[in-house]
């Protein structure tokens, strides 16, 4: 399984170098153990962000780790048999997969995700250097040292790829553009987050990020999580009893990802 064998080899590769990725212990990519490829990789240590309780300076702290951690990886060389497995996204960046999935999806007659999708397809960046990237990040893939606020370790590497290193950075900025934000005082704060965020990854990789790249992968970004949250109302609906809990939770996910989406884009209404 090319999926299979892609998340296997980013960890190994990473893990090899002694970065933050779960040390692979069993991979079994013919399905036969148990009907389906799988992977067997330790957890680390300590807790994930998802549940833990930081003060502001305590979580800036841990993401600009994460961006020097991201640094790190992404200078990694994707080695030839790594290469070989990673997917290569086509220009425009996994668009043509990511659009199937919302044509089928309850979000296909939506009028904001189809202007989204033109802008993007007509504005995909071209010609970048391709990198070993993470994917989407989630709280609940970021680990945490039990004995401070330092990370332990990053999961969630199924969705590893060859791909543009400002797609990883436009997801780990992407918690703070959904936070709700309520006043000026947490927008400020999450807009210095940011800098910092961008600030530290540019010393540890030694380079200066793209913006206009920047801005195209959060919008691309944003966009998924829209459509990840309409996928889940679909599932939530297509089930025998329905969980109004995990629907109402999809719903609000959708609503706000959605108007997080029209705030990016509102500079550009009518130059699409």
């Amino acid at each position: 399984d090319p999926q299979s064998n892609r998340n296997v080899m980013a960890i190994g590769l990473l893990a090899a170098k002694q970065l933050p990725v779960p040390l692979p212990r069993w991979h079994e990519p013919d399905g036969g153990a148990f009907g389906a490829p799988a992977l067997v990789s330790e957890f680390p240590p300590g807790q994930a962000l998802a549940t833990a309780r930081l003060t502001a300076d305590e979580l800036n702290s841990v993401l600009t780790e994460l961006a020097r951690a991201l640094a790190a990886w992404h200078g990694a060389p994707a080695e030839a048999e790594t290469r070989g497995h990673a997917e290569q996204p086509p220009a425009p960046p996994r668009l043509e997969k990511l659009q199937h999935a919302w044509r089928s999806s309850g979000s296909a007659n939506d009028p904001l995700m189809a202007l989204v999708y033109r802008w993007l397809d007509a504005h995909a960046p071209v010609d970048a250097e391709t990198v070993l990237i993470h994917g989407p990040f989630h709280d609940h893939d970021i680990y945490l040292n039990a004995a401070g606020p330092q990370l332990s370790g990053v999961m969630g590497w199924q969705n590893a790829a060859v791909g543009d290193r400002h797609e990883d950075l436009a997801s780990l900025l992407l918690r703070d553009t959904l936070a709700p934000s309520t006043t000026e005082l947490q927008m400020a704060s999450s807009r210095a987050r940011a800098r910092a965020i961008i600030a530290a990854y540019e010393v540890a990789a030694d380079l200066r990020l793209d913006r206009d790249r920047l801005d195209y992968y959060s919008r691309l970004c944003l966009w998924r999580e829209a459509l990840d949250a309409a996928r889940l109302i679909d599932a939530a609906g297509q089930q025998g009893q329905v969980n109004l809990d995990r629907l109402d939770t999809a719903r609000a996910r959708w609503l706000h990802a959605r108007r997080a989406l029209w705030a990016r884009m509102r500079p550009d209404e009518g130059k699409t």
